[in-house]
């Protein structure tokens, strides 16, 4: 277990018996976010001053108690959150302008663009199980899906609560989506392409004819959903 506390210190704890392993880690400023890798090789930190600015995102050796590696920001942008993917193979970084991005953590580089989107700071973000598709909460309300492969937004923003703080979490199965927000609602989403494409039908209550096919899907085959 990784504990951040606003002494500048995280602090390591082993399981279950909830005993402090070694000293605890010391920064210069104050610790926001702290969060170990689904193996618990990594640990990353990141830190910043009173008003959650001028600070950093850095990743930690346990083993060693060692920092590796200070990533990068873009336009020097202050990272406000960092999350492993299930699998340890990705880092999800929230940036306080609304920008997100995803990590690799074999090379500590991006392998995607910086992906904005939202005028609030992205408070949350959760990775899928199969590595594919980011999620988003920014502090304006907004839940956002992003195609990492592609680093494209898949579709509009979740509609939810505006103007409250949300985070999102994957099922373990990455087929649906909870949106819990910052007064104790939270919304569940089945995400999965079918259900979303039949909802869409619901709604609709008719397929789109061919002259709106030709409008807004212009050179692809006609194969309406409906």
């Amino acid at each position: 277990l990784a504990t951040g506390s606003d002494d500048n210190t995280v602090r390591l704890w082993s399981l279950p018996d909830g005993q402090p392993l070694g000293a605890p880690l010391r920064f210069k400023q104050l610790v926001t976010d702290a969060q170990l890798s689904p193996d618990g090789r990594w640990l990353t930190v990141v830190v910043g001053d009173e008003y959650y600015d001028k600070g950093g995102a850095e990743v930690w050796d346990v083993r060693t108690r060692r920092r590796v590696r200070t990533l990068a920001r873009p336009d020097r942008d202050h990272s406000g959150v960092l999350r492993f993917s299930p699998d340890g193979k990705l880092l999800a970084m929230g940036y306080r302008r609304g920008i997100s991005q995803v990590w690799s953590t074999e090379t500590w580089k991006p392998v995607t663009r910086p992906l904005a989107a939202d005028a609030g700071a992205i408070g949350q973000a959760a990775i899928s199980p199969d590595d594919r598709t980011l999620a988003t909460g920014s502090q304006e309300g907004t839940v956002r899906l992003w195609d990492i492969e592609t680093e494209e937004a898949v579709g509009a923003a979740l509609p939810g609560l505006p103007a409250i703080e949300v985070m999102p979490f994957f099922s373990a199965d990455g087929t649906h989506l909870i949106a819990s927000y910052e007064n104790g609602r939270a919304y569940h989403w089945d995400i999965r392409p079918e259900s979303l494409a039949r909802h869409a039908c619901q709604v609709a209550g008719r397929r789109l004819t061919r002259a709106e096919w030709a409008e807004f899907l212009p050179g692809r085959p006609y194969e309406p959903a409906c």
